[in-house]
């Protein structure tokens, strides 16, 4: 994680990520896109905790890169994706 990223607009953040980070963004919109379309529940949740997965990556890279002490824990981090597994829909109204 490169930390001066933090303090950019974030409309233009994804042009100026590193081509490692650049392919799982593109990867994680197609396949999210995919999902959309096939209206896949299951496969939407899968992706959601993906993202869910990067952004605590990245927020651990970020506040290491910065001398702070990342707020979360494997504890809670835990919690959130029981907590997605549990209530996630698994038929559309």
């Amino acid at each position: 994680m490169d930390p001066r990223l933090l303090f950019k607009n974030r409309f233009t953040v994804a042009r100026l990520l590193r081509p490692e980070q650049q392919a799982e963004l593109e990867a994680l919109t197609r396949d999210l896109l995919a999902a959309l379309d096939r209206r896949d529940l299951a496969a939407l949740r899968a992706i959601h905790v993906r993202v869910n997965d990067a952004i605590v990556r990245e927020g651990r890279a970020a506040y290491a890169a910065l001398g702070l002490r990342y707020p979360g824990t494997e504890k809670g981090n835990a919690a959130i994706r029981a907590f997605y597994e549990r209530e996630w829909p698994d038929a559309l109204p």
